[in-house]
């Protein structure tokens, strides 16, 4: 029996094994096949000729290094609140109460309602805004270049100014009242514009004046304005200054002296008092409003299509961070605006002395 047995068993033993290498084999090779990776499916710009690809991703740093140079906008003053004053910001569609050493950008009206409020331009020097005055700050055309560079668009009142920082060829600061400017490099002057006139009156170095439609041609500036001296002054009513023609015949048949009542004024005596240099110093803390810069027709018609368009990229940058600046806002409004009882307005401090440390000059107009 085990004889006749043998081969079968054998037979079978051979066939179990077989089935058992094909049921091994057969798992392995689907086994491996489960694991297999994904095929991978070709990005939109694979899809893209060479030179497309090249595009876009140009296109992509490029916006990445316009996020990259998008700062904060540049501060042309910081506002100081002097002593039971009321004084208001306005910034775009918005307005709140000013804020003591309130950074000033692009755009910010300021609005003195009741007392005296300055405009510290720091290192360089200061504005003197006295009731009832109303000015824009605006960059001059050289803000570019890093240096000092303001306009200041007289609304109404009036503004002292005195610069004890002598501006260089890449720095300017001027003051405009009803298209009538007065632009100086460093000096001391007011212009006041009541009742529709404009009165410049200088107290220290000269000024040159004439209209912002002359100034526009820089190599026409020299015929079409007039230097007023210290000591002079020059006052008009800038709507007899016609469109298309040469200021300078009518702004210099309004030269004169200035009186000696004029310079008993105290803001006449400011223009001739030096400022000390510890006065020009930037505070440590500085107020920064959330509100996003205004780009207001009469801030666009003034400056250029470059510094428009960096401002708008601030603007928008503004917009996304302000949850972020109204965290800090409420709390140095508080601390900022309790030291306002510390500072003195300037003509309080001017009556008080009543001694300036220069001889104002009356030489008669300048030509």
């Amino acid at each position: 029996m085990k004889t006749a047995l043998a081969p079968h068993v054998s037979y079978l033993v051979q066939r179990i094994g077989v089935s058992l290498l094909l049921f091994f084999a057969l798992a392995t090779i689907f086994g491996a096949g489960c694991k297999r990776t994904p095929p991978q499916i070709p990005s939109a710009n694979e899809n893209q000729p060479p030179a497309t690809q090249e595009a876009n991703n140009k296109q992509d740093q490029d916006q990445q290094m316009q996020e990259v140079e998008v700062g904060d906008p540049a501060t042309l003053a910081i506002l100081l609140l002097t002593q039971e004053s009321q004084v208001t910001v306005a910034r775009g569609d918005e307005s709140t109460d000013a804020v003591h050493q309130m950074e000033l950008y692009a755009g910010d009206e300021v609005s003195v309602i009741k007392g005296e409020a300055q405009l510290l331009y720091p290192e360089v020097g200061m504005s003197v805004l006295p009731e009832g005055t109303r000015i824009t700050i605006i960059p001059g055309e050289d803000a570019e270049n890093g240096g000092f560079s303001s306009q200041i668009l007289l609304e109404a009142g009036k503004i002292w100014t005195r610069l004890e920082h002598v501006l260089g060829t890449d720095e300017d600061f001027s003051v405009e009242a009803s298209n009538v400017v007065a632009t100086v490099r460093g000096t001391a002057f007011g212009v006041s514009f009541v009742n529709g006139e404009i009165d410049i009156k200088v107290a220290g170095n000269q000024v040159a004046v004439s209209t912002r439609e002359a100034l526009k041609n820089l190599k026409e500036t020299a015929q079409k304005a007039v230097l007023v001296a210290s000591g002079n002054a020059l006052k008009i009513d800038p709507a007899n200054l016609k469109p298309g023609e040469n200021p300078r015949p009518k702004l210099l048949a309004k030269l004169r002296k200035v009186s000696q009542t004029e310079k008993k004024d105290l803001y006449y005596r400011f223009g001739t008092r030096r400022l000390n240099i510890t006065d020009l110093k930037k505070p440590e803390q500085t107020f920064k409003w959330s509100a996003p810069i205004g780009l207001k027709d009469k801030v666009k018609e003034r400056l250029t299509p470059e510094q428009i368009e960096k401002l708008k990229a601030i603007q928008d940058k503004q917009i996304r961070l302000r949850p972020e600046l109204l965290e800090d806002e409420a709390r140095l409004r508080n601390i900022l605006q309790d030291s306002v009882r510390f500072q003195t307005p300037l003509r309080q401090v001017i009556l008080e002395e009543m001694t300036t440390d220069e001889t104002p000059s009356a030489t008669g107009p300048s030509n």
